[in-house]
């Protein structure tokens, strides 16, 4: 059976999730990723300081995408310098999505490499699971459509 990857794109809050889903009821057993995913379950260990199982998910990650082992120090202390910048400046407004930002932007799209999120995307929809269709529903940049 051959797999089909079926990818919405639009503006914050359009409607993506909404039709997936909706689509997904209708067709059957499907899978729908978000390319935030990851970045969303980073941010939620860095923010609780949970360095280890951080850590578990990069060696995961890393070895999924073929980059070297040896950049994990260098991506821990630039979350952890992060972490120090959040924790003092948390309660203004609209930090966490600048948290966001950094991590998925200067800390893995610049440090690792540029398609970091989107390669853990790709693996979710074709390397990982069996359901014939999957429908990756928060796609905003014309890239990860591609």
């Amino acid at each position: 059976m051959t797999s089909k990857i079926i990818g919405f794109t639009g503006k914050k809050q359009s409607g993506k999730g909404y039709l997936s889903n909706l689509l997904i009821s209708e067709i059957g057993p499907a899978k729908r990723v978000s390319f935030a995913g990851p970045l969303y379950e980073y941010v939620t260990l860095v923010v609780a300081e949970d360095w280890y199982t951080l850590m578990k998910r990069l060696e995961r990650d890393f070895q999924l995408l073929d980059v070297p082992m040896t950049r994990i120090p260098k991506v821990i202390t630039a979350l952890s310098g992060l972490r120090r910048d959040y924790r003092a400046t948390q309660l203004e407004s609209g930090k966490h999505r600048w948290l966001l930002q950094q991590v998925g932007t200067e800390v893995f799209r610049n440090t690792v490499f540029r398609d970091y999120w989107l390669d853990l995307a790709r693996l979710s929809c074709t390397g990982k699971y069996t359901l014939s269709t999957t429908f990756a529903s928060r796609t905003r940049l014309a890239s990860a459509t591609q």
